[in-house]
This record gives C-alpha cells, structure tokens and sequence, in this order.
C-alpha cells in the first residue's frame, strides 16, 4: 500500500531541520515546499481528471497561491500533507467525506505524520500501547472514532478537517461544513432529476473501471449504487454481499 509518512520537528538554532522522510503516490518539490497527495481529487468545476503527478503540482500552485483556502476548491477523496521544513511547517488534510485517512501524533516539539495509524505508533514506540477508550469504542461501535486510535497517543483526523503545524504547535480546524437547506427551490420531479444525474457523476468519478463492483448491503443506497455503476459502464455491474453462516 502507497503511504504518506512524514516526520516535522520544531527548528533549532544549533541544528539544521530534517527533510521529512515521505512515501507517497504523488509528490512535488519547489523552494523548500513539499505537497504529498494521495486518492482522487478533483478541482471544484473541473470534469476532466488530472494525472497524479501532475495534481500534485497543481496543488503546489494553489498552495503557493491561496495558502490553506485552497481546500475550499479541493474535492473528492484525499489525504494531503504540505511541509515547509526550513520553518518547521506542516499543513494536513482529509476529504470532506473522510474517505481517506491521516494520523498524527505530537512528540519532541515535532509532528510525526502517516496514513498508517500503526506507522506513527512504532515512530513513537517500538512496542506502542493500546488506548483503552479506544479499545472499548471498538466493542461498542465496531470501530473507533476519529479523532482516536487504538493506538495511545495517535490520533486521527476527522472528515474535512486540517491541521496546521507551526511555532512547535499544532492547530486543527474544519475547512468544509455540509449545508442544510429544508425548504429548497424546485419541485419534486427537478430534485428528481438533479439526484440522479448527482449520483451518476459520483459514480463516474470514481472512475470505475472492468474490475469495479458495488456491494450490496440490502438497503435502497447499496442498490441504487449498483443500478448507476451498471448504467454508466459499458457491462452489467458486478455485486456482491457478505452473510456469515451459523450452525443448526
């Protein structure tokens, strides 16, 4: 698996600042800025997609030009980092849907930075320990919720949230927040319309391809997601569900 990892610490008058040290599927460079990206995002108002490294350069751009506002024109999913080592900065980010990840941890003045939960956890520890709310999230949930892990002292970013590291100190905040609107413009049959022609280009943004499926949970959501998948490709969806079986 492709990964973001990096490591930021505050700088020091007697030593020179680290690069950080990054795995990721697209990467560009320029004056001391590093944009790390990983998913499939998408300008706001653009259709066509750009290649991976080519993104990356884009956001480079849009960084250098807008600062952190640029996540107000960022869509689809995503887990970004953008460091300035020479300042000791760093800016993180999620999709507004969380469909990606990044986890973090505070240590040593520093940042320490990876999609990988248990990555930041064994940077911290060799042997990293159990969170114990998280544990018992788990047993209750089924899983745990952002901002923890099940791993001490790591934690998660929540959908459309970023953090900002800067001055030794690190800053979260939301970028995105959904609107509810209860009595919109419109009648029954143009909402219709416009739902289904949303959910056609969500579908075709995920650019499915011959080895897409959808899976079927039994709900109306799972279903209509394969009737688009089926519709916008050139061969019938495949579908597949999950069941466990249980003795006499």
């Amino acid at each position: 698996m492709q990964r973001l990892f990096g490591v930021l610490t505050r700088p020091r008058a007697d030593a020179r600042l680290p690069g950080p040290s990054l795995e990721a599927p697209a990467k560009a460079e320029q004056d001391g800025i590093a944009v790390l990206l990983t998913g499939r995002p998408y300008w706001r108002g653009r259709t066509e997609r750009t290649a991976d490294a080519a993104m990356a350069h884009e956001v480079m751009a849009a960084y250098r030009r807008q600062g952190k506002d640029l996540l107000e024109d960022l869509h689809g999913g995503f887990a970004l980092a953008i460091v300035e080592p020479s300042r000791g900065y760093a800016l993180l980010a999620i999709d507004r849907m969380g469909v990606h990840r990044l986890a973090y941890a505070e240590a040593d003045g520093g940042v320490v930075f990876s999609t990988s939960a248990e990555a930041v956890a064994r940077h911290l520890s060799p042997s990293p320990g159990a969170d114990r709310q998280s544990i018992l999230d788990y047993l209750f949930f089924h899983m745990v919720p952002s901002p923890r892990t099940i791993f001490a002292g790591v934690s998660k970013l929540p959908a459309a949230t970023l953090a900002e590291f800067s001055d030794g100190r690190l800053r979260l905040a939301r970028y995105w927040s959904t609107g509810f609107v209860e009595d919109g413009p419109g009648d029954f049959p143009s909402l219709s319309r416009e739902l289904h022609e949303s959910l056609r280009t969500g579908v075709r943004a995920a650019a499915p391809g011959d080895a897409s499926g959808a899976f079927l949970s039994g709900g109306l959501d799972s279903s209509t997601v394969a009737g688009v998948l089926s519709e916008v490709s050139s061969s019938p969806a495949r579908t597949f569900s999950i069941g466990f079986g249980f003795p006499d």
